[in-house]
């Protein structure tokens, strides 16, 4: 960790943030762009150019003269709170070394817990308001809609927010209760009285579905710290990057929320034959898609099925095997008719209502997608049997002409729930295609770059087309390849075929009986 005296604008470097005490900034970039830690090494080696002795005179401040104003004031606001050190994102990461910023990346949150204090600098809102009232720029700040704040707002136990002057406007539990109302991120969870862990996951992403990231894989990552995950760093990697947390989070804990996401907010497709593609998955393109997901609670496994059920719940439940079908899992299923069924989840709404995904496979395919259109039609059908109701779609936007069309994932179940409940393994396919439009950086050849799943590429070629469903790279070649065919064997192209082999056939025949010798 590279951290930046506060007095004399010179780098120190500590293999532990337990090392020093230190403070962090967090801010949203400018526009015209930072100073980076090339620009104030080079200031740092001019500010010494010339000076005959071995030891450099770091009195003098004269580093930090020389360095933007948004360093001087920072290092200046850490020094008048006796803070020796600061760490700032754009200056103390040597940005041309992919592995110092995979490094910080992945440090990041534990950096910002470690923090004697954090500063966040807003620069859209003036010292002399109060936050508090219900029209303060405050309430309204950039700040509070990037993707990277959120952990530097969460992670921090001490944090003060700072004007555009850089005066203090106040700390984060002065305004415990704005910041709640602002961000969504629960009280307890900011004043760390609640462990993170304990809130479930879909509420976690859907702190994060209203902000924005410059690159699309800091969506992924500017989460890792809340739900303890550590993976490779590999930019360029876009929207792959959040399919591959989501299963790093389902190692590590039971949490079937991370499933109820609302297909209709995400804004990873452009079109809609993509987006068609999208909402059939398990896992979700983007955080975006969890804006309907806050008020989702878990429950325990044991009150998901009857007695004779649990037994099997007994150290086997619940587990995830990443597959080229998609994910291998066990779930309770409803059967409603022959294609569709009913996957109940350990998840109520904030009305009480046990929720439940609604899977579909055809008779002769082997994974099933999620979600269907036209799912009222299929109620209707099994009413005696069924009686649930569409989850996250506002009933005020929802019409008779319109209900056969809309599309469902989830569904939410009356009361009484049912209680026996068989079990089964299944697949369910988990991969948005969009996601994997941008594919990953190659890890090692013949191995998709997918980890955690780590099935050979030869494996992959393997796999039915239909049985793959939505699995992303085989797919996506075969589409390929059809799409050559089809077009190769188009009507001219057929056309030219059924007149040049005829005709090449009749002079072959000629020129056989005109000069037999040449046969």
């Amino acid at each position: 960790m590279r951290l930046l005296n506060t007095n004399t604008g010179q780098f120190r470097w500590v293999e532990s943030p337990a090392e020093a005490k230190y403070a962090v900034l967090s801010h949203v970039w400018s526009r015209a762009g930072e100073q980076s830690y090339q620009d104030l090494l080079r200031i740092q080696h001019e500010a010494t150019a010339g000076d005959a002795k071995d030891d450099v005179d770091e009195s003098e401040g004269s580093v930090l003269r020389a360095a933007s104003s948004k360093i001087r004031n920072a290092c200046a606001r850490a020094l008048a709170d006796g803070v020796e050190y600061i760490w700032m994102d754009f200056c103390c990461i040597d940005r041309t070394s992919s592995a110092e910023v995979a490094d910080a990346v992945l440090s990041m949150y534990g950096w910002y817990a470690g923090a004697a204090v954090c500063y966040a600098y807003l620069d859209d809102v003036e010292a002399d308001e109060d936050p508090r009232l219900p029209n303060a720029k405050f309430r309204w700040s950039r700040w509070h809609t990037r993707g990277w704040t959120l952990p530097e707002l969460i992670a921090p136990k001490a944090l003060t927010f700072l004007a555009a002057d850089w005066e203090v406007l106040s700390t984060k539990h002065e305004l415990v209760e704005v910041l709640e109302a602002v961000t969504g991120v629960d009280q307890g969870v900011l004043t760390h009285d609640v462990p993170l862990g304990s809130i479930p996951v879909a509420r976690r992403m859907s702190w994060a579905a209203k902000r924005l990231t410059t690159r699309k894989e800091d969506e992924a990552y500017a989460l890792l710290g809340l739900f303890g995950v550590k993976m490779p760093i590999m930019y360029g990697e876009g929207a792959h990057a959040f399919i591959r947390l989501q299963e790093e989070i389902l190692k590590i804990t039971a949490d079937q929320s991370l499933f109820v996401w609302d297909a209709s907010t995400s804004d990873c497709a452009l079109d809609a034959e993509v987006h068609d593609e999208t909402r059939h998955t398990l896992l979700a393109s983007s955080p975006a898609a969890f804006a309907r997901s806050a008020g989702v609670k878990t429950l325990p496994w044991e009150e998901l099925v009857g007695p004779k059920e649990r037994a099997q719940l007994e150290g086997e439940l619940p587990t995830y095997e990443s597959t080229p079908h998609g994910i291998r899992m066990g779930m309770p299923l409803l059967s409603v008719g022959p294609v569709v069924r009913l996957a109940l989840l350990p998840c109520v709404d904030e009305d009480g209502h046990r929720l439940a995904l609604v899977l579909k496979k055809a008779q002769d395919a082997t994974v099933h997608t999620v979600g269907m259109a036209g799912w009222q039609e299929v109620r209707a059908r099994y009413r005696a049997s069924l009686r649930s109701r569409p989850w996250g779609i506002d009933p005020a936007h929802t019409t008779e002409d319109s209900a056969s069309e809309t599309f469902t994932r989830v569904v939410k179940l009356p009361k009484p729930w049912p209680r026996t409940v068989p079990l089964s393994k299944i697949y369910v396919a988990h991969r948005p295609l969009c996601a994997l439009a941008t594919r990953p950086p190659a890890a090692q050849p013949g191995m998709v770059a997918h980890r955690g799943i780590g099935q050979r590429r030869d494996d992959l070629i393997r796999v039915d087309r239909n049985d793959c469903s939505l699995c992303g790279v085989v797919r996506g070649c075969v589409a390929d390849a059809v799409d050559m065919v089809v077009c190769m064997l188009s009507f001219s192209g057929v056309l030219v075929l059924l007149l040049i082999l005829p005709m090449s056939l009749f002079l072959a025949i000629i020129m056989y009986l005109r000069y037999p010798y040449l046969g």
